[in-house]
C-alpha cells in the first residue's frame, strides 16, 4: 500500500528528507511488487485449476483404457484356461489308462508270485509233516 502524505511528513521529520524519500520509494516498490505477487498468485491458481481439470480428464481416460485392457485380458485368460482345461482332461485320461494297465500288470504279477509262494509253502509243509510223522512213529 502506498504511504499517505501524513506518513511521508512524519518520516521526513523523524528520519530526514533523504531517508524518508528512500523509505517511501521502498514502500511504493513493495506496493508494486505486491500487485505482481497477487497477479502471479492468480495465474498459479488458474494454472492449478487447469492442471486439476487435465488430471481428471487423464484419469478418466486411463480408467477407460484400463477397463478395455482388463476386459481383453479376461477374454485371453478365459481362452487360455479353457485350453489348459482340455489339455489336462486329455492328460488325466491318458494317465488313468496307464494306471489301469499298470495295476492290471501288478495284479497279475502278485497273483503269479503268491501262487508260486503258496506252492512252495505247501511243499515245505508236506516235508515237515512227513518228518514229524516219521518222528512220531519212531
Amino acid at each position: 500500500m502506498a504511504p499517505s502524505r501524513h506518513l511521508s511528513r512524519k518520516l521526513q521529520v523523524a528520519l530526514g528528507s533523504e531517508a524518508a524519500e528512500e523509505v517511501v520509494a521502498g514502500m511504493r516498490e513493495n506496493d508494486s511488487l505486491s500487485g505482481e505477487i497477487v497477479k502471479s498468485r492468480h495465474e498459479m491458481e488458474v494454472g492449478f485449476t487447469n492442471l486439476r481439470t487435465d488430471f481428471k480428464v487423464d484419469a478418466a481416460n486411463l480408467d477407460k483404457k484400463m477397463d478395455v485392457t482388463f476386459a481383453t485380458l479376461d477374454k485371453k485368460m478365459d481362452v487360455t484356461f479353457a485350453t489348459l482345461d482340455k489339455k489336462m482332461d486329455v492328460t488325466f485320461a491318458m494317465l488313468d489308462k496307464k494306471m489301469e494297465v499298470g495295476f492290471a500288470d501288478m495284479r497279475t504279477y502278485l497273483e503269479r508270485s503268491l501262487k508260486e509262494q503258496t506252492r512252495f509253502f505247501f511243499l515245505a509243509w508236506a516235508a515237515l509233516l512227513a518228518s514229524n510223522i516219521a518222528l512220531w512213529f519212531r
